[in-house]
């Protein structure tokens, strides 16, 4: 579970904060289960368990998900070695979600990204692996990059990864200028066997500013 805030400096009467979370709906193999593989039976019906909060009227947004009702195991394949239809080889960068952002004339250009998946592999199909998770934006590498290991006889664990980045004056990070900018979250999965480890396709990409 990940949970950001930002709270505004000066006067302030009343802040209120709201947050609410339920349980990820595990599969099961019950025959009398008539909504589909759940454990607990939920049906989220925006989508695939996400959640997006805005806070402001300022520059934010929220990238991915399938908005399907119920849509509780949608999987995009990340990589294979064994030529998987529909599936990209591994070792290759794998884009997950993408926008474009105008950043406005006298806009301080600081805003900050967060990119957030799983990865679900599976046991004996794909071998040891490490999968990075990062944000590029136009087409350049920043921020912190998300790393998760995994191996036999554990691949079937799904592992969280998260990746994020702050658009300020720094000595690894810069303000964006104004005009329009393409922000992305992609993956790599290193491996030598690998037939489909898989990311769920939730709300990858969020972003907002501090004006």
């Amino acid at each position: 579970m990940y949970a950001h805030s930002l709270y505004p400096l000066g006067n302030l009467d009343t802040l209120n904060v709201k947050f609410g979370a339920t349980e990820l709906a595990f599969g099961s193999d019950r025959a009398d289960d008539p909504s589909g593989a759940h454990e607990n039976n939920v049906c989220y019906k925006v989508g695939s368990a996400k959640l997006l909060s805005v806070l402001n009227d300022g520059l934010s947004g929220g990238i991915g998900g399938n908005s399907t009702f119920c849509s509780t195991y949608t999987w995009k394949c990340v990589a294979t070695t064994t030529g998987e239809p529909n599936c990209p080889s591994a070792n290759t960068e794998v884009t997950l979600a993408s926008d474009t952002i105008t950043i406005p004339a006298g806009h301080s250009g600081v805003l900050f990204f967060s990119a957030k998946t799983r990865i679900q592999a599976g046991a004996p199909e794909d071998d040891d692996m490490v999968v990075k998770l990062g944000i590029k934006i136009d087409g350049v590498p920043v921020g912190s990059v998300g790393v998760q290991q995994l191996y036999t006889p554990y691949e079937a664990s799904s592992r969280s990864l998260t990746a994020s980045y702050l658009s300020a004056v720094g000595d690894h990070s810069s303000p964006l200028t104004a005009g329009q900018h393409t922000v992305e979250a992609y993956i790599i999965v290193e491996t030598t066997g690998a037939k489909h480890p898989s990311v769920p396709e939730e709300l990858t990409l969020t972003y907002f500013d501090f004006d």
